[in-house]
């Protein structure tokens, strides 16, 4: 009785002191490939071989399974996100470039409209003094 009772905590301790994964690691080592393709054929691709992978060793447990379609989805959301950012920063620097644009597009009217003004009222004071100047000499020839 002792004998059957020592033998099976040691199966037992065995059995929990013993990692696979520890025993085999050069199995899950994993190497990143780089596609020039892109990003997402890269994500895809280390993805699958990296679940070809780990798959026969965990049999489809639908735990495992769970966690890496998370962990999969997580990664491909990051990316997407970062590019959606990406692209909305770039049309905030073209909407405010094209805004400061206008904005100068219509100080230059204003300042070219100011000048066209001034010059109207140039031209008026100048016609005024000729006026003045002709009246003046026509004035003192007839006396």
């Amino acid at each position: 009785l002792c004998s059957n009772y020592q033998l099976f905590w040691s199966k037992q301790k065995r059995t929990f002191t013993t990692d696979h994964a520890g025993d085999d690691r050069i199995k899950y080592d994993h190497n990143v490939k780089l596609h020039t393709d892109g990003f997402i054929k890269t994500i895809i691709s280390n993805s699958r071989e990296l679940y070809h992978n780990l798959r026969d060793d965990f049999r489809a447990h639908w735990g495992f399974n769970a966690g890496l379609i998370i962990v999969i989805f997580s990664y491909v959301g990051i990316f997407i996100g970062r590019f959606i950012l990406e692209y909305r920063r770039e049309n905030k620097e073209l909407y405010l470039k094209e805004k400061q644009m206008d904005l100068q597009q219509k100080q230059m009217d204003f300042d070219h409209e100011y000048k066209m003004i001034e010059l109207g009222l140039k031209q008026k004071s100048h016609q005024q003094e000729m006026k003045q100047i002709k009246t003046e000499k026509e004035s003192s020839s007839s006396k």
